[in-house]
């Protein structure tokens, strides 16, 4: 018991060095047979599950605290998540990590509130990426933790968790059959659109404030365009507020379209 309980211990170094190694590698290093490779340690039967998953888990927080990115930094590459550029050379490798661990481990860790300031935001689209790849069937439980953190972002008036739940909504919006645009347009006027939190004055200013923060970085026409097309509905009486939010966009958009020329 003591030999195996030791060879366990040593296997479990063995991988764990391989991944610090591993969140090094290049997109050009990163093959399939690779990453088959690495793999085949677990299918050989000689570690025990729960080593397994106690490895999954430390994997997945070990990913999300690899050097430190910002959010903003995330949403720029969000719709490259089916490229193979960096960070999302690693997201068949997250892959394989996320589905030897129950979806709600994952939803856990994606939505943990105290390692937010610590994290990095690219690594954390890839892991949320391989989550929606594998668990397409399990993306309520995503939408439903995302209801719950727009919720508490409103209560709490917390940019940054608000900044999060849109981005979650964005990346869920991703793997939708509609066309982007309209998918996240959807999602946005179901999460936003009948909302409490619009019907008062200090929410809808955080609420713009936040929308305001995303526009220098949105490169989305047809987002863009949607959202102008498909307004929220605002009491009159707080339409200025709003107004000055549509003003952005059509300038964003006008700035985009002479690029694109």
């Amino acid at each position: 018991m003591k030999l195996q309980n030791l060879f366990n211990l040593v296997c479990l170094s063995i991988i764990r060095n391989f991944l610090k190694e591993l969140f090094l590698l290049k997109p050009e290093d990163m093959t399939k047979r690779r990453m088959k490779i690495f793999f085949s340690l677990w299918k050989c039967g000689l570690i025990e599950n729960k080593t397994l998953l106690e490895f999954c888990i430390y994997s997945v927080h070990q990913f999300l605290k690899n050097q430190n990115v910002a959010m903003m930094e995330a949403f720029l590459i969000q719709e490259r998540c089916n490229s193979h550029d960096e960070p999302f050379h690693m997201t068949f490798m997250m892959e394989k990590i996320i589905k030897s661990l129950k979806p709600d481990d994952v939803v856990c860790i994606l939505f943990d509130s105290n390692v937010e300031s610590t994290i990095n935001w690219k690594n954390y689209l890839v892991i949320l990426e391989a989550f929606v790849r594998t668990h397409d069937n399990e993306c309520k439980i995503i939408l439903r933790s995302n209801e719950e953190l727009v919720k508490r972002s409103f209560q709490q008036l917390d940019q940054s968790a608000l900044k999060k739940a849109i981005i979650i909504g964005r990346q869920t919006a991703l793997h939708s059959k509609e066309p982007f645009s309209m998918a996240y347009n959807q999602w946005f006027l179901n999460q936003f659109g009948d909302s409490l939190y619009i019907k008062n004055l200090q929410y809808i200013s955080f609420f713009i404030q936040v929308l305001c923060e995303f526009v220098p970085y949105e490169r989305n026409i047809g987002i863009m365009k949607v959202s102008l097309e498909r307004p929220l509905t605002i009491a009159s009486e707080y339409q200025f507020i709003y107004n000055d939010y549509t003003v952005l966009l059509k300038t964003r958009i006008k700035d985009l379209e002479v690029c694109f020329v």
